[in-house]
């Protein structure tokens, strides 16, 4: 718990730092493992974009905080100033709570990817990479094992997400 708390504070600490520095804002919404279906918000200027996302599934009481920085790479996007590649590192936070158990997870992922701009302000993001986890809590309720759980249990494994997006406030316009 004392990790997630220094990993908050220092991706707020990070967060105000690039707000100063940012061109804008992005708006989110998107799919991905680990992270769930997911709303999101990020700062962004030419080269890096920081930000934070909620990703839940109401029925399965299901529930993703995540914390990402990525790292924008490559020629600009035709329709935009962005560029179209992307690396990023992520932190999810995933807990899930059934009947009979809560679990917990946490984990690093790694992903590269290309966005796809329909409009300088609007776009798709597609991202590939693996996802390592780095903890891990399971409580028991009762002692007994829930099989509608939707919970991920695994050391390594792929990751792969979509996101369509929103800009705010670009300073540069494209040409």
């Amino acid at each position: 718990m004392a990790f997630v708390v220094r990993l908050s504070i220092s991706a707020l600490s990070l967060l105000v730092f690039l707000q100063a520095r940012s061109q804008g804002v992005e708006f989110s919404a998107g799919m991905g493992l680990p992270e769930t279906p997911n709303i999101g918000v990020r700062y962004y200027n030419e080269s890096i974009t920081t930000g934070m996302s909620y990703g839940f599934i109401s029925s399965l009481d299901l529930r993703t905080i995540n914390l990402d920085f990525g790292v924008h790479y490559g020629k600009p996007a035709k329709k935009s100033v962005a560029k179209k590649s992307v690396g990023r590192i992520m932190y999810t936070n995933y807990r899930e709570e059934t009947n009979t158990r809560i679990f917990k997870y946490s984990y690093i992922t790694l992903r590269a990817g290309r966005n796809f701009f329909f409009s300088n302000d609007f776009g798709l993001n597609l991202e590939g990479g693996i996802s390592f986890q780095v903890g891990e809590d399971v409580e028991n309720k009762s002692g007994t094992f829930d099989p509608t759980s939707l919970f991920i249990d695994f050391d390594v494994m792929p990751s792969a997400s979509l996101r369509f997006l929103y800009r705010l406030a670009q300073k540069n316009q494209p040409e």
